[in-house]
């Protein structure tokens, strides 16, 4: 699933990706996530953010991922539509 999200984005122009978790951030950052920090949420969620939660926010810069993977997920998601 994750990597469907990362195609979709790629596809809209989407560079970066963030999530909101309490759990499973080891698993977010085997996938290339890394910490962030409030700032690095838009400014309508950092104004909507639930301290009381205490979510960690993770980051991925799609832009990151080699540009071969880029172009791969791009083409796989063009012939799928034909």
């Amino acid at each position: 699933m994750l990597s469907f999200i990362e195609r979709i984005a790629l596809l809209q122009g989407i560079k970066v990706l963030f999530l909101l978790t309490t759990q499973t951030m080891q698993w977010f950052v085997e996938r290339g996530f890394r910490a962030g920090s409030l700032l690095d949420l838009p400014p309508a969620k950092q104004s909507s953010y639930d301290a009381g939660r205490s979510s960690k926010v993770y980051v991925k810069h799609l832009d990151d991922l080699p540009s071969e993977m880029q172009e791969r997920f791009t083409l796989v998601e063009i012939e799928s539509l034909r």
